[in-house]
Parts: C-alpha cells; sequence; structure tokens
C-alpha cells in the first residue's frame, strides 16, 4: 500500500476537528449554566460584583450589563423591580379599589336596567299597583267631590251637600271616635241615648192600672186597703205590688197616682179614701153617703196626687166609713188605682 501524506494530513484535520468541535460544546454548555446563573442571582437582587473581561459585568450600582451601560440594557432592574412590586402591593389591598366577595356577589344580583330604591306603597287598601309607576286616582263617591291642584301637588275632598253621604255616622255617635257633642239646654248637637230613652219615655211614660177582682168588707171606722190583685197594665215594670195592697215604686221619678173606690149603697155617714207614701199622709178625701137630692147611689170617690218618688217607696190607698157598726159597706170590685211616671226619666 502506498503512502500518501496529503491523506494523512486531511485525516489529522479532521480528528482535530472534532475534537475541537466536542471543546466548544463544553464551553457552550458552562457559559450557558453561568448565565442561568447569573439570572438568578440578578432576579434576588444579590449577585456578586462583576470581573472585568468576564462575559457578564456590573455597573457601579451593582446592575448587570451585557454591553456599554445604558438604561436599555439593564438585565434586571432591581430597584424597578421593587417599586413596582410595592405598588402592586399597595393595590391589592385597596379596598375601594377592589370588591370583596359580597360586594361582587350583589352586584352580580342587579338587573341591568335597575333603579335606585325609594319609599313606596305597592298597594293602597285593596288595590295592588300593577306597574313601578303605577297610577291611583281617587274618586268622589254620593255627596263627595275631589278637585286636584297640580301646582301645589294638592287634593280637596269637599262634601257638596247635594245628596245624602254614604255610611259614616257611627264615628260621629257618643260612643264614636270623633263624637258630636250632644244637644244641651244651651247649644245644640245630638240626641244621647239618654235623651232618645226620655223621649220616648215622655211619649209612652210607664204607667199602670191595678183593679180588686172580690168584693172587700170595709168595717165600721177602720182604715182599709183594697185587695189589687188584678194588673190590668204595666208597661215597664216600673212598680210592683207589695204586702197587703201596698204599690212599691221600682224607679224614680215624679208620679201621678190616681185612686177611684166605689162603695156600696148606704145614706149614712161619708166615705173617706187617703194616700198615704212609706207610711206617712199623702193626701185625703171625704164624700157624704147623700148627694144633694137626697138620693143614696153607690158611692164613688177618687183622689189624686203628685209626687216624687225614690226607688223603694211604698204607696198605699186606704178607705174608711162611719155608717155605725152594725153595717157593713164593700169596696166594689169597679174600684180602680193607676199610676203614671210624668218626670224625671233616665
Amino acid at each position: 500500500m502506498a503512502f500518501n501524506p496529503q491523506t494523512i494530513n486531511k485525516e489529522l484535520d479532521m480528528a482535530n476537528l472534532a475534537k475541537h468541535n466536542v471543546n466548544y460544546s463544553a464551553i457552550k454548555t458552562e457559559l450557558d449554566a453561568h448565565d442561568t446563573h447569573i439570572a438568578a442571582q440578578t432576579a434576588h437582587g444579590s449577585t456578586p460584583a462583576a470581573t472585568a473581561g468576564k462575559i457578564m459585568q456590573r455597573d457601579s450600582t451593582g446592575r448587570a450589563k451585557v454591553a456599554a451601560p445604558s438604561a436599555s440594557d439593564d438585565i434586571a432592574r432591581k430597584a424597578e423591580v421593587d417599586a413596582v412590586q410595592a405598588g402592586l402591593v399597595e393595590h391589592e389591598a385597596d379596598n375601594v379599589a377592589h370588591l370583596t366577595s359580597a360586594e361582587h356577589t350583589k352586584l352580580a344580583g342587579i338587573e341591568e336596567g335597575a333603579e335606585v330604591n325609594q319609599n313606596a306603597f305597592a298597594q293602597v287598601n285593596n288595590v295592588v299597583a300593577g306597574a313601578e309607576s303605577d297610577t291611583l286616582t281617587i274618586a268622589g263617591g254620593i255627596g263627595i267631590t275631589v278637585s286636584a291642584n297640580p301646582a301645589t301637588k294638592t287634593l280637596t275632598v269637599t262634601a257638596t251637600g247635594t245628596a245624602t253621604p254614604g255610611e259614616h255616622g257611627a264615628g260621629h255617635t257618643e260612643h264614636g271616635a270623633d263624637p258630636i257633642p250632644t244637644a244641651t239646654e244651651t247649644d245644640g248637637g245630638i240626641m244621647s241615648a239618654a235623651d232618645k230613652k226620655t223621649h220616648n219615655n215622655m211619649a209612652d211614660p210607664p204607667r199602670a192600672k191595678y183593679t180588686t177582682a172580690t168584693v172587700k168588707p170595709l168595717p165600721y171606722l177602720t182604715w182599709t186597703t183594697p185587695n189589687w190583685d188584678t194588673k190590668n197594665f204595666d208597661t215597664n215594670d216600673f212598680v210592683s205590688q207589695g204586702n197587703n195592697g201596698e204599690i212599691i215604686i221600682n224607679e224614680a221619678g215624679t208620679y201621678l197616682i190616681y185612686a177611684n173606690i166605689v162603695f156600696s149603697a148606704n145614706a149614712v155617714g161619708f166615705r173617706n179614701i187617703m194616700f198615704e207614701k212609706n207610711g206617712n199622709y199623702l193626701a185625703y178625701q171625704t164624700n157624704n153617703a147623700k148627694n144633694d137630692s137626697g138620693q143614696i147611689p153607690a158611692i164613688r170617690s177618687s183622689l189624686s196626687a203628685l209626687e216624687q218618688c225614690e226607688v223603694g217607696d211604698v204607696i198605699k190607698i186606704s178607705c174608711y166609713q162611719d155608717a155605725g157598726p152594725e153595717v157593713t159597706l164593700n169596696i166594689n170590685a169597679f174600684s180602680t188605682f193607676s199610676i203614671v211616671k210624668v218626670a224625671g226619666f233616665s
């Protein structure tokens, strides 16, 4: 085999080139690692000062440089980064610029076009509003007119008197919320319940009438009370019957008391009748058995009295005859007793 120096040199050059390439890759890898390390240290702001002739250099303030010092060739600007970071922290803590979770939820629940809340009535009595800005019209009823003044924003309700108003009187009676005063002797007003009762009693006063169902003997010189055992009428039980023909007053007032006594016929002596109140003399009347013509009729005696009575007063009617001890007269069944309340109503 022939020796060729050119071939040998070429093979040596190829071997040297391959070795150079390996060395270059190793150097580049080391440089890349160094750059990464420098970048990490710069980010933390704590790399040592640069050494002249190295790939990476720092200026007098410690900033890493890749070329001539200028503001645009800083690899890391720590002061500016710290300032930006401080601004970010301050901005994050700003409660005005940022919403809380509750505030975000509240805003998310507001519909588009929503308006600010305002005082309003959704319903007046049983009239319900049908829209956000609905209209309620106040109308006049019987005898009532309603006028509006847009300039002063007022409504005026007026009773015209041209017709009878609707129901409203209950509040103006004596037991209502806004009572009209009752009438007095000097001032007009409405009639009270007591006045109404008095008025009714004056038009239809309490009254009673009694009779005796049987003839009662009238002994000589003895005051005797008829048996008022039959009640013809008593409009409201304002009197009642007591013992021995007595009448008891159940309601205070002024009374007209009247008695009509019929005696059996006899020509001798006198016939007397008397009213008593609580055992005291009240009124008295005497009749002769004969009349002026000498006739002897069945004697009728009448007596009346106007008396103020209180509850519990006892009214008694007594009869008397002096025809003689041998004669016994009778109080006839036609005899009557009447009493009417004429004043003092309540």
